[in-house]
This record gives structure tokens, sequence and C-alpha cells, in this order.
């Protein structure tokens, strides 16, 4: 009985086959091919630009990519920009492409608008950056807490990127909460490579103020650049050392300061000021500070440690 079954099932499959070979062979039949035809037919590949931000002389927009039908992030110069600055803003793409690392933003794609300006675009970033997540958590700075738990686990994910990117003998420097993005699912991204550097490229290296929009709104009357308070190390301001891993270790440092303590490791106001704090050093510890919380020592010393000058 039951090879009787098999049969005709067998013999129903037969027919099925002899079924499409028939509609195959038929020269009325129309044979499609929807998603080659619309691949074809694409004229623009990016639409529905929409601005998420600007700073420096790039604008980021979220676009619809037509070919790959999905949403991704787009990174162009902004208009009037020198042509001179096209190369490094290329360079960046291709810096961030040489970085393939779970917690390093992707680049899908990189070429020259029909308006003769260069872009960019890569992996489209949901949810809160550092920053903006510590300001809605209130206790994510209290050890014991979960929001706590979560940032060090964060943080130790930055601290692998950076370490993969350093064993490619890239430096980000530019590291600070603003540019690590975290998702609703656990994701952490390094974002923005724009100051980045492979040591050893002779390669003119990017003009810090093209594509940082705090370096652009720090700058003293003597034209010294601070760049984002309390996250540049020292080399970075006094350009006569070179900058080395050391100069994201200092970043890393002072975001780890940042999520133990609620602080910024330099909190005046005027930035000759914090310049000069830390070109000498002057960190104030985290036992020192007025606190609703004890800090882990262990914490605070890595942290010390990490943006000590010796």
């Amino acid at each position: 009985m039951e090879n009787d079954e098999t049969l005709e099932l067998t013999y129903k499959f037969n027919d099925i086959y002899d079924e499409v070979l028939e509609d195959s062979n038929d020269s009325s039949s129309a044979f499609t091919r929807p998603l080659y035809d619309e691949l074809s037919n694409i004229n623009t590949q990016y639409t529905q630009f929409e601005k998420l931000a600007q700073g420096g002389m790039k604008s980021i927009y979220k676009v619809f990519d037509s070919k790959l039908n999905r949403h991704v992030a787009y990174a162009k110069l902004r208009p009037q920009t020198p042509e001179e600055v096209h190369d490094p803003f290329m360079r960046e793409a291709r810096l961030t492409a040489l970085l393939e690392h779970p917690n390093i933003i992707s680049v899908y794609d990189i070429g020259v608008s029909d308006d003769d300006a260069p872009y960019f675009t890569m992996e489209l970033k949901v949810g809160d950056n550092l920053t903006e997540y510590m300001r809605n958590s209130p206790d994510c700075h209290i050890p014991g807490q979960v929001e706590f738990q979560n940032l060090l686990e964060s943080f130790i994910k930055v601290c692998d990127a950076i370490s993969y990117a350093h064993s490619k003998n890239v430096l980000h420097l530019d590291l600070k909460p603003e540019n690590i993005q975290l998702g609703q699912f656990g994701e952490v991204l390094v974002c923005d490579w724009g100051l980045g550097k492979i040591i050893g490229d002779k390669d003119i290296e990017y003009d810090q103020m093209l594509f940082n929009p705090d370096l652009l709104n720090n700058v003293t009357l003597t034209g010294k650049v601070v760049g984002t308070p309390g996250f540049m190390a020292p080399e970075q301001i006094n350009l006569k050392h070179e900058k080395s891993f050391q100069t994201d270790i200092y970043a890393l440092g002072s975001i780890l300061y940042k999520i133990i303590t609620g602080r910024d490791a330099f909190e005046s106001e005027k930035l000759d000021e914090i310049l000069q704090e830390t070109l000498r050093g002057e960190v104030c510890p985290p036992k020192g500070l007025d606190l609703n919380w004890q800090v882990p020592i262990s914490l605070s010393a890595v942290a010390l440690k990490a943006m000590s000058l010796g």
C-alpha cells in the first residue's frame, strides 16, 4: 500500500515537471525577470534625501538605496567645498572600509555624484550615541545598576574595535561619546573615522578642522586648536609630539572617566584652561569628586592610567 502511494506521488511530480517544461518551451509564454528588469531600469541609485547631521564641511543624509532596496547613510561634502578636500574625504571612506569589525561602522559604496561631488554610503545608525544614552539614563553611572553594567559592556566593545584598528596600524584620533553609537539590541558602533590615520602613512594627514565641528568651534584667539574638551590627548594639542596608539588610549580613558563619574575629566568652561590642564595632566581623581556613589577603585585606576602623561 505504501509503495502504491509513493508511486502515485512520483507520477504527480512528473506531471508537474512536464507542465513546467511545456510552459518553458511554449513560445507564447512570457519569461519574466522582474528583479533584473528593475535593476536595469534604475537611473538614480540614491533617492529620498533626508538630512541627519551637518558638521565641518560634510553633511550626512538618510537616503534610499534603490538597488539594494534599503535605507543607508549618505555622506557628502557641502557645496562650495574646496577641491583639495575631495581626496581626504574619500580617504575617510577607504580607511573605514579597511576595518571589517562588528563594532566599526561599515562603508557600502563610494563614488562621485552627478554634480561632481564625492560621496560615500555607510551603515545607517539607529539608536542613541553614548552622550545621549548617558543623558537619558541618570542611573547609568551608579555601580550595581543594570544601565551601568550595560555601559561597561558597551565600553569593552569599543575597546575591542580600537584594538582591532590598532592591529591594522590605524588610529581613530577622534574618540568621544558622540562618536559611539548604541543600538537597542546591544549593538555598539565606533563611527566617524574622518580624522583617522594609518601609522607610517606619508600622505598628508586630514585637516582636522575640515571634518570636526567641535574643532571648528574650539579655536582660541591664538589659533590653537583645543578640540573636544576632555577627550583630546596632549600630543594632539602640542603638535611637536607624534600621535600614536596612546592617543586613542587616552581618549578611551576619558570616556571611561565619563562613564564612572558622569563628568568630563576637565570641566572648565575656558578653553585655554582645558588646554593647559590637559598638557599638565591635571585630571581630578574620581575619589576627589562629590558624588552620590562609590566609584570602583579598579575602574578609576584604569581611567587615570590611560590618561597619565608617563
